[in-house]
């Protein structure tokens, strides 16, 4: 079977198995409660970053962060973002950051940023990203990396990932 790594709040999601591995998110975010304006008021204020991943995992936004986690606690160097393009940030010009239920009227933006198309049904609920935060967790991971001695390099094809440096992928094989 293939492993699944899942976190405990969104385990009533899945089938536990002998190959599912469960870990603590903290969602200390707490999406369904920030407002458009909460960002400046949490700046400085969440922990963005967590270098034992047995204890637990952070979330901004985006899945992205907690992998760098994972990878920075099993001691992977260097380690590569790889189509982490960040697109989503562009939906600020569109909405709210927060949570936003999929309509008929604007399943077309959505699938204009995602990478692929048919992935969102209507009635499905995402985040809009507050780029702010994803932005500040970006640079706190490579801060993290950096005070480690490692490296965490940005190897994604049109991506605008920040803080992070930039390297050509295809000089990765």
């Amino acid at each position: 079977g293939i492993p699944k790594l899942v976190s405990l709040n969104s385990s009533h999601l899945v089938k536990k198995d002998k190959y599912t591995y469960f870990f603590n998110l903290a969602n200390h975010l707490g999406w369904e409660n920030i407002k458009s304006s909460s960002p400046k008021e949490l700046k400085g204020n969440l922990p963005i970053f967590s270098n034992n991943f047995a204890e637990f995992a952070t979330n901004m936004g985006n899945v992205s962060h907690t992998a760098i986690q994972l990878a920075f606690f099993l001691g992977c160097n260097p380690v590569y973002l790889i189509g982490c393009d960040h697109s989503m940030a562009d939906l600020i010009g569109e909405f709210e950051p927060g949570h936003v239920k999929i309509t008929k009227e604007n399943l077309p933006v959505f699938e204009k940023y995602h990478f692929t198309q048919n992935y969102y049904k209507f009635g499905d609920e995402i985040g809009v990203p507050f780029i702010e935060l994803e932005n500040q967790a970006y640079k706190s991971c490579n801060e993290f990396f950096n005070a480690a001695g490692r490296e965490l390099l940005n190897a994604g094809i049109d991506s605008r990932v920040p803080f992070i440096p930039k390297v050509n992928f295809d000089s990765l094989f």
